[in-house]
C-alpha cells in the first residue's frame, strides 16, 4: 500500500524533530543540568508520539481493510458478481 499524504507528512513531522533532538543533544552535552533535564523530558514525548503515529497508522489501516472487505461482501450478495474494484484488495504493508 503506498504511504498516504498523512502518512507522509507524520514521517517529515517526526524526522524533523529528531534531527531538532539530534542537535539539542550536542548543545545539551556542552550546557547545564536544567537543559538536559527539558531534552530529555522532550525525548520521552517523542517516543509517545512516535508509537502513538505507529499504533494509529496501524489502527486506521486494519480498519480500512474490515470494511474493505465487508463491502465487497454486501456487493457479492447484491450482485452476485464478483468483487468491485477489480477484486485487488488492499495489499499488505
Amino acid at each position: 500500500m503506498e504511504k498516504s499524504e498523512l502518512n507522509q507528512q507524520i514521517d517529515q513531522a517526526l524526522g524533523r524533530v529528531r534531527t531538532l533532538r539530534d542537535e539539542l543533544r550536542v548543545r545539551a552535552h556542552l550546557g547545564g543540568m536544567d537543559l538536559r533535564d527539558v531534552l530529555r523530558d522532550l525525548e520521552g514525548r517523542l517516543d509517545q508520539a512516535e508509537r502513538a503515529a505507529k499504533q494509529a497508522t496501524d489502527t486506521v489501516v486494519g480498519t480500512l481493510r474490515d470494511l474493505e472487505g465487508r463491502f465487497e461482501e454486501l456487493a457479492d450478495k447484491l450482485s452476485g458478481a464478483e468483487p468491485l474494484g477489480g477484486g485487488k484488495g488492499m495489499s499488505a504493508g
